[in-house]
């Protein structure tokens, strides 16, 4: 009789271990899950991505912006920029994750004090102008990511305190053509200095690359807070970013068309990515603060 005692309390024993290791499995499943679900939703906070461009309508080449970044997500909601009452811009991009500023017309040289120099530009859009002045005063002073692309890389510069060469035939003639008449037919190679935001981009070591180009106007003085990171082999600078990167946000600006270029070129996919990377990890970071 003791013996089977013994047995039913010595199975009594290990029912009790097997649930309570059973219930500290569940537990930790449990948890591991609320903690998954709690990351996820602070990074899409049950929204989708939200990027402002400056203008991404009224042709081809400006729609080629939103299909670019929609080719790494499809979720992404893009924000036309341009028609917005300029009165509402900042309420429009306190919900908004980054903003890319395109390319499109010549920036007004009386921004950068060389208004006597307006005869060697084509069109401007002074209204445009001060669209994007209130889309980076924003995103500088809220830490937000930014992506300008070639007019956009320009006046990023401007904005910064740098000035603009009006025209590349007149003010820096050189061999390599920088537009042609047929649209994104002018290729020229770049150099990438080493070990900057470009290179980290790329993840190569590859220092020459071949770009589409499709400009007259170009950076001319940098503006102090900001550096070269890729130059033409006559030395126009085709990207720039931050100098000090110490407690900024992403800035990348390119000279080059990345939209048009084959989406596996390296210096195409990675640059989109790379943006929509940083425009998760701001969204991220907002989230936390809230």
């Amino acid at each position: 009789m003791q013996n089977l005692d013994n047995m039913i309390i010595k199975s009594i024993q290990n029912r009790k271990r097997k649930a309570i290791n059973l219930f500290l499995a569940l537990s930790i499943i449990f948890l591991f899950a609320e903690c998954t679900n709690t990351t996820e939703s602070k990074i899409t906070d049950g929204k989708n991505l939200r990027i402002a461009i400056s203008k991404t309508s009224g042709s081809p080449s400006y729609e080629q912006y939103s299909h670019w970044l929609l080719m790494v997500d499809s979720t992404i909601e893009i924000i036309d920029m341009y028609h917005k009452n300029l009165d509402s811009i900042q309420e429009i991009l306190k919900n908004v994750d980054g903003i890319l500023l395109s390319g499109g017309e010549d920036v007004n040289p009386e921004l950068y004090f060389a208004g006597e120099r307006a005869q060697y530009c084509e069109k401007t859009d002074p209204r445009r102008d001060t669209l994007e002045y209130l889309m980076m005063d924003y995103a500088f002073g809220n830490k937000m990511p930014v992506l300008g692309i070639c007019r956009g890389q320009q006046i990023i510069n401007v904005f910064l305190g740098g000035d603009l060469i009006t025209d590349i035939p007149t003010f820096n003639p050189s061999p390599i053509s920088h537009r042609c008449q047929r649209a994104d037919t002018c290729r020229h190679p770049i150099k990438i200095t080493t070990n900057n935001l470009l290179n980290q981009i790329i993840n190569s070591d590859t220092h020459n690359l071949t770009v589409n180009s499709s400009h007259h106007q170009a950076v001319g003085i940098i503006a102090t807070t900001i550096q070269p990171l890729a130059i033409s082999p006559e030395g126009i600078i085709e990207s720039i970013g931050w100098l000090d990167t110490n407690n900024r946000s992403f800035l990348l600006g390119v000279q080059f068309h990345p939209e048009h270029l084959d989406f596996q070129h390296p210096l195409s996919g990675n640059i989109a990515k790379r943006f929509i990377k940083e425009t998760k990890r701001f969204r991220l970071n907002t989230n936390s603060k809230n």
